[in-house]
């Protein structure tokens, strides 16, 4: 004898109807769309919020990138205008570096601004100085501190031919909240 009903349940003298919207509503069959309903409203709702969560997080990168980026520039200005004197033009090229710093290094500066000249101009000193290479060391929307490789060439009264150096330093810098402008502050001369 088999076990084959032709269809039908046990129990039952007619098969069992499989027909689409011939589902018992207390059925398992009839409540699965609504446990994937259940299931898709809270995935897409963490997907629209990972999406932004993302597009956030790319945008806070970005703006701190951009940050560092004029970081390095207002440093890179400032040694170059530090590194490049000239006798024949050192009040103009002391007004520059005045004009890229603030707080001690520009009072450095200021102050002693006329013995700094004849100095140079006495001396006849030449110095031109190209920034070769840069590295942000710490920053925030505030201040930074940046490292700045400059090669220089330096000449002067006494000293026959040109002297050809590498030169380190490290780069305080500070942003004005209100302006969004970025001067040195402070500078020292990294061995």
């Amino acid at each position: 004898m088999s076990d084959y009903t032709g269809g039908l349940m046990p129990g039952n003298a007619e098969p069992a109807n499989t027909e689409p919207g011939n589902i018992d509503p207390g059925s398992r069959a009839s409540r699965w769309p609504l446990f994937v309903a259940a299931g898709a409203v809270p995935l897409t709702v963490l997907g629209v919020l990972g999406s932004a969560f993302v597009v956030d997080q790319r945008d806070a990168l970005a703006d701190r990138d951009h940050l560092r980026a004029e970081y390095v520039r207002a440093a890179e200005l400032a040694i170059t205008n530090i590194t490049n004197i000239n006798a024949d033009t050192a009040r103009a090229d002391i007004q520059r570096v005045l004009e890229v710093t603030s707080g001690d290094l520009q009072r450095e500066y200021s102050d002693r601004m006329d013995d700094y000249t004849s100095t140079v101009q006495k001396a006849q000193v030449r110095t031109t100085g190209t920034v070769v290479a840069t590295a942000p060391q710490s920053s925030d929307e505030h201040s930074a501190v940046v490292l700045v490789v400059v090669e220089q060439t330096l000449s002067y009264s006494g000293v026959e031919g040109p002297q050809h150096r590498q030169l380190r330093f490290k780069v305080s810098l500070d942003r004005d909240d209100d302006t969004g402008g970025i001067t040195a502050t402070g500078m020292e001369t990294v061995v």
